[in-house]
């Protein structure tokens, strides 16, 4: 049963990959809308409208190479939300650790989540995933993001983000001010063996070591 919304958007669709990248169409190209979720009957892509951005509100596709800003702000001081999933399954959390660089001749995104956290298995189990940054007015949404687990409540909705679908079927939010859509190439397990500085054991009073992932950046879009 579909939701009670005033207005829905329809379109037939051939397959679930096909209505993502139409979906994403939709939300990029000047619609100037935002879409809770999709719903896919007899072939149809429905879109249910929830919100209106204004035009400069709206994130746009930029090439990575064209974002000035400093990753050590943005991540460990900005703070991210890291998000995977399908729309009828996904989770997000908040993380301060990880990094930005050029690997293997491609730009990436690492990013650390111990196996305990909600989030982990979505990011396992998805080819894809996102990282989004917000302006210092949603601290109080990445706090509880990041205190809330999404096993008990409907995480997303309570912070009140707008999800929107990526290109490769992802999420990302409608609020914030920069977004990499990430293609998963590696991962490893971070090893205490390894630890050549005394105190990053300390960090791990319950051996919970996290897992490192690493993506290429396949999209980026900013405000």
């Amino acid at each position: 049963m579909l939701p009670r919304f005033r207005k829905f958007l329809r379109f037939r669709v051939s397959n679930k990959n096909t209505a993502a990248k139409a979906y994403h169409f939709f939300v990029m190209n000047r619609q100037k809308k935002a879409y809770n979720s999709l719903y896919c009957c007899e072939n149809q892509l429905i879109l249910p409208i929830v919100e209106t951005f204004n035009d400069d509100d709206m994130l746009k596709k930029v090439d990575i190479n064209e974002v000035k800003k400093s990753a050590t702000k943005l991540i460990g001081k900005d703070w991210m939300l890291i998000t995977a999933g399908e729309p009828d399954s996904r989770n997000t959390m908040t993380a301060s650790w990880g990094g930005f660089g050029e690997l293997w001749n491609m730009p990436v995104v690492m990013i650390f989540i111990r196996p305990s956290r909600y989030t982990y298995s979505f990011v396992e189990k998805e080819d894809y995933f996102t990282v989004s940054f917000f302006e210092e007015k949603f601290r109080s949404t990445l706090q509880l993001c990041g205190t809330v687990s999404g096993r008990k409540v409907e995480k997303i909705k309570e912070a009140g983000l707008t999800p929107i679908l990526s290109e490769h079927g992802s999420t990302y939010f409608g609020e914030a001010k920069l977004v990499c859509e990430c293609r998963k190439i590696y991962f490893n397990d971070i090893n205490p063996n390894n630890f050549l500085e005394e105190k990053i054991k300390k960090l791990y009073p319950h051996e919970d070591y996290h897992r490192m992932f690493i993506g290429e950046i396949v999209n980026t879009y900013m405000k």
